[in-house]
């Protein structure tokens, strides 16, 4: 026989609220442990030109999402206030780089957390994806998106039509 327990409201032992409901099946967390929150995506508005033989930050500059204001549009990095592990990724669509390109995930500016490097002859256009999990302290650290590239000459990222995108979000139950 199967017991049914109905409630529109768990609270801890404090009188704290940590799950709601509304009494049609739509159900809030309360409880910011709970949610993968802080979380961002921010994508660039316009092609970004990469020096050769140069390790550029990314400006990605329009903000689709910032739960928290995390996001430092002028230093175009992440830094999320709440400790914890984080899914960071970057994704973005370059002008004909081959080998000696690498899409970097970098924390506070001098660790390489994850590195793609590019090993393919060049095209039109390139893609790469890069994601890791990186440990954040909360408000001292954070992450950018770097690309690096010797080609031999300039070369355009793409943004608007081309969906570039860093994007990242706080790992519960971790």
């Amino acid at each position: 026989m199967a017991s049914i327990i109905k409630a529109n409201q768990l609270q801890d032992f404090g009188g704290n609220s940590i799950i709601t409901s509304d009494g049609a099946g739509n159900v809030t967390v309360n409880a910011a442990a709970m949610k993968n929150t802080p979380a961002f995506l921010v994508r660039l508005t316009g092609n970004q030109s990469i020096s050769n033989n140069t390790d550029t930050i990314l400006a990605f500059n329009r903000e689709a999402l910032d739960t928290d204001n995390a996001y430092d549009s002028t230093n175009y990095r992440f830094v999320p206030q709440v400790q914890g592990y984080y899914k960071i990724g970057v994704r973005i669509t370059s002008q004909g780089i081959g080998n000696g390109q690498s899409l970097n995930i970098l924390k506070n500016g001098s660790t390489t957390v994850t590195e793609y490097q590019v090993n393919a002859a060049a095209s039109t256009t390139n893609s790469q994806i890069n994601e890791a999990l990186v440990f954040m302290n909360g408000s001292s650290d954070y992450v950018d998106a770097r690309v690096y590239q010797s080609s031999g000459s300039s070369k355009d990222y793409y943004g608007a039509d081309y969906n570039c995108q860093f994007y990242g979000f706080r790992v519960i139950g971790i």
